[in-house]
């Protein structure tokens, strides 16, 4: 039985995969925003109050490496799905270090393996 009503905060700069992502999520039972850059992913990340933030990396104005550290800098609990077309090893190992990244997909992503990622999030 999946745990649904989170509040998912995609940060993704590819207006289709937003409209994916908040129609898919929100049809689940989930409540769905979109910033569609890493520096608005980071005012809404530090204003508002999400279970999950699923990011891309490859963004104007901030990528999603930055968006994530940042958010992390004011809330270190927040927890994090990447999502990305574009990762070298490099990215890679930097998000491996980093424990609030659950998991990183690569696109284009399997709708129904996010899901069971977001499902498994516990929401205090």
């Amino acid at each position: 039985m999946e745990n649904l009503g989170k509040r998912i905060l995609v940060i993704e700069d590819e207006e289709p995969l937003q409209d994916l992502y908040s129609e898919f999520f929100s049809r689940k039972g989930h409540t769905v925003d979109v910033a569609e850059n890493g520096r608005i992913g980071f005012r809404k990340g530090v204003t508002f109050d999400y279970d999950i933030i699923v990011c891309d990396l490859h963004m104007p104005e901030w990528n999603g490496v930055d968006a994530i550290k940042s958010i992390l800098l004011v809330k270190p609990r927040c927890l994090f799905i990447v999502v990305t077309g574009y990762a070298d090893k490099r990215i890679a190992d930097e998000l491996r270090a980093i424990p609030e990244v659950l998991r990183v997909f690569s696109k284009p992503a399997d709708m129904h393996s996010l899901l069971t990622c977001i499902s498994a999030v516990s929401v205090p």
